[in-house]
């Protein structure tokens, strides 16, 4: 378990409690904090080395590794809304899942989150990819949304498996059920160290800002059909990060930390994780 990950775990339970204002304590110390960037335009992003990328951490210079992304497997946690106002989309879902699943690779794993008035782990991460059709065929949407708790839930789900996960919430935007609020999942999910993209069919806007916490993004669907084109667009854009090492040195300081990440190179574009948090325990 990564220490991001022991954060996340920390704060999640402390969100269930209703108490965010308490402190995590911890026994161990990091050395270095893995930042996945995605940079833009991507079509000239290709070629990219560690020299082209420039990191701080609150304003000072940090000396980053570039890893090789091509030997870290991908865990994708899909979040499926399976509420009453979903199911028009949810044939068409069915479809497009089958299509990302047919673009994963056999050392990546898949793991299935669906919510209502209710959130279910349909399906824990995975490497049997096959077992994501039978989940999804015993799904029959209904009732509310409860978009948060689900959202609490795939990050919860993704603690034990090793390499990178992207997490897919694919919504209409709206909560109107969930326990967890606002603010409790956008604590944990500045604890976390996994990539969120949201895929929103609808208008609901209870999600503005969170996927973008992490360094992804808000996909829009207009139609159902173009439901599996944005999905695998959203895998697409993931593969193609870069993973830079940061090293967090021995003075590391408790507290928010800002990252800044540039591209010298060109007009290119970094988008990333906007910070990560350093618990007072880890710093002694």
């Amino acid at each position: 378990m990564s220490v991001t990950r022991q954060i996340l775990a920390c704060v999640l339970a402390l969100s269930w409690a209703g108490n965010l204002s308490a402190q995590p304590q911890f026994r161990s110390r990091i050395d270095a904090l893995a930042v996945d960037v995605l940079v833009k335009p991507g079509s000239a992003s290709d070629q990219l080395s560690q020299a082209d990328f420039e990191v701080r951490d609150n304003g000072e210079r940090r000396t980053a590794t570039l890893l090789d992304t091509r030997v870290l497997p991908i865990n994708v946690i899909l979040v499926l809304d399976t509420s009453r106002s979903a199911a028009s989309y949810f044939q068409d879902l069915r479809a497009s899942v089958a299509q990302l699943r047919a673009q994963l690779r056999p050392a990546d794993q898949i793991g299935l989150v669906s919510f209502s008035d209710v959130v279910d782990v349909d399906l824990r991460p995975t490497k049997a990819h096959w077992l994501l059709s039978d989940a999804l065929g015993r799904i029959i949407p209904y009732g509310r949304t409860s978009l948060f708790d689900a959202v609490v839930a795939s990050m919860a789900l993704s603690h034990s498996v090793a390499g990178r996960t992207l997490v897919v919430v694919v919504s209409d935007g709206i909560d109107n059920s969930s326990f967890t609020r606002r603010r409790s999942v956008e604590a944990a999910i500045r604890a976390y160290d996994g990539v969120i993209y949201t895929v929103l069919f609808g208008r609901g806007r209870d999600m503005d800002g969170l996927a973008a916490i992490t360094g992804g993004e808000d996909l829009i669907v207009k139609t159902p059909a173009q439901t599996g084109t944005v999905l695998l667009r959203a895998l697409e854009q993931f593969r193609r990060r870069y993973v830079l090492s940061v090293p967090l040195g021995s003075t590391a300081i408790a507290g928010w930390h800002r990252l800044e990440v540039k591209v010298r190179k060109g007009e290119l574009k970094a988008k990333y994780r906007s910070g990560y948090w350093m618990p007072e325990s880890l710093t002694r």
